[in-house]
């Protein structure tokens, strides 16, 4: 298993070698009156194309700017599906998600044109031979990149940009957070990509029984699938974040078990000379709906207690 050391070294390769982001947006006419949409484009990882969607409130300031990454298997779907962020004052930024968006909800547009050696269906172990070619990686490093984009479309400094997201893209917000220093605040609802071995392990559903097929299958190669994913386990790149989060979870979880959860919070900002605010809530009851419209609803105040105009 690699050091903390190590895994902090190749993410600061990473980020090193990550191009600097062009944007181009297109406006969608004809859909809303008091909300603006653009169609865009930025480069991500590797230099390649990422699709968004970007909204705002048309004609009045905004309280800053809310970079959403998708659940596991979702698109970024038609420009009109997510505007409560608008309507709740912030510009927002929906991040297609590279070569998924066809399993469910209204599809996605972005592709990811790297090629991988054998893998289990899925995204979990694709590129498993070299945490270069983990797919996780490309897609952690395009949400760094969707930051940028959205200070460049936004206006607004590093302090006002928010992260959300539900699983996978709760995720991804997660490492987001911990890669890059002085964000306004982070929401991640029962997110995935957290103590990934030990998930792998009680996980009944869902994307971490893709690594226990790949385990059951490559007998000789268990050691050498966690080493790698160990590069994307969230609980190893979140010590440095000191960004304000608030976490939730089911305790029914089946998808993303409770266990791995609090092994990220435990980790969360550990390495910070002062205490990281970290909110959490716990939904007893709850599987990997997690809080669904009630914890939306504790986002929605608990982002805009953060950013007041």
């Amino acid at each position: 298993m690699p050091t903390t050391a190590a895994v902090r070294s190749f993410w600061d390769e990473q980020l090193n070698h990550l191009p600097t982001p062009t944007v181009s947006s297109t406006p969608v006419e004809g859909l809303t009156d008091t909300v603006s949409i653009d169609d865009v484009t930025f480069t991500g990882a590797h230099g390649d194309p990422i699709r968004a969607w970007f909204t705002r409130p048309t004609n009045s300031p905004t309280r800053g700017v809310v970079v959403e990454y998708l659940g596991y298997g979702r698109g970024r779907g038609k420009p009109f599906e997510r505007l409560w962020w608008a309507a709740a004052g912030f510009a927002h930024l929906l991040m297609d998600t590279r070569g998924q968006g066809s399993q469910y909800g209204t599809g996605g547009e972005t592709p990811d044109p790297h090629g991988s050696g054998p893998h289990v269906p899925g995204f979990l172990t694709k590129g498993i031979n070299s945490p270069h070619d983990l797919y996780y990686v490309r897609l952690i490093l395009d949400g760094v990149a969707a930051v940028s984009a959205a200070e460049k479309l936004s206006g607004h400094q590093r302090d006002r940009v928010f992260l959300s997201g539900n699983s996978q893209g709760g995720g991804i917000a997660l490492a987001v957070a911990g890669l890059l220093p002085g964000l306004g605040g982070v929401t991640a609802n029962v997110p995935l990509l957290c103590d990934i071995e030990r998930s792998v392990e009680t996980a009944s559903d869902g994307p971490y029984l893709e690594a226990r097929t790949y385990a059951a299958t490559h007998r000789e190669r268990v050691d050498a699938l966690f080493d790698c994913l160990a590069h994307v386990d969230v609980v190893n790149i979140v010590p440095r974040s000191t960004t304000p989060a608030l976490v939730s979870y089911g305790l029914a979880d089946t998808l993303c078990p409770v266990g791995g959860v609090r092994r990220m919070l435990d980790a969360y900002g550990s390495d910070s000379s002062h205490r990281v605010p970290v909110e959490v809530v716990e939904y007893r009851f709850n599987g990997h709906d997690g809080g669904d419209a009630t914890q939306l609803d504790r986002q929605l105040r608990w982002v805009r207690d953060r950013a007041v105009l």
